[in-house]
């Protein structure tokens, strides 16, 4: 596969590719690799990249694989930040069908587990700011998210 990516590359553009089992053997490698595992609150790739997630709770399953909890994910925020990695990614910014968006809803309704909360944090991790973020000054914020459904006005909407 990478064979094929690398040779399909006539432009000369940065190649991130997804990891997959034996991919540090490969005799040919891309600029870069990346994990999307969004039941894990860090996943970490080298150099390449530094991916979190906020909770996953699938629509269509009935457990869910990852808490969502404010704490972890300002604590998740701040070792992207100090990976230092070529791509720190999030996954995902509005996945509603995954339970892992940190996106307010455009309808302006806010829902506990996302929204105003999640995003000020992300927010304020991510740059310089001497309040820090929200969930220091948070006794607990645990929430665990299932949407059957995405809210209609994410339907079409992905980052």
């Amino acid at each position: 596969m990478v064979d094929r990516w690398t040779q399909a590359n006539t432009l000369g553009a940065y190649l991130v590719l997804k990891v997959f089992s034996g991919y540090k053997a490969c005799a040919s490698q891309p600029d870069g690799w990346h994990q999307y595992a969004p039941d894990g609150s860090i996943k970490s790739v080298g150099i390449s990249s530094f991916t979190i997630s906020p909770g996953f709770f699938k629509a269509s399953e009935a457990q869910l694989r990852l808490a969502r909890d404010l704490h972890q994910w300002d604590a998740a925020i701040h070792a992207m930040i100090a990976s230092k990695a070529d791509f720190q990614l999030i996954t995902t910014f509005n996945e509603w069908g995954e339970g892992t968006a940190v996106e307010a809803p455009r309808s302006g309704r806010v829902l506990p587990a996302t929204g105003s909360t999640w995003m000020r944090c992300t927010t304020m991790a991510t740059r310089p700011c001497r309040l820090g973020c929200p969930a220091r000054n948070l006794k607990s914020m645990d929430f665990d998210l299932k949407f059957t459904e995405e809210p209609p006005e994410f339907s079409n909407i992905y980052l």
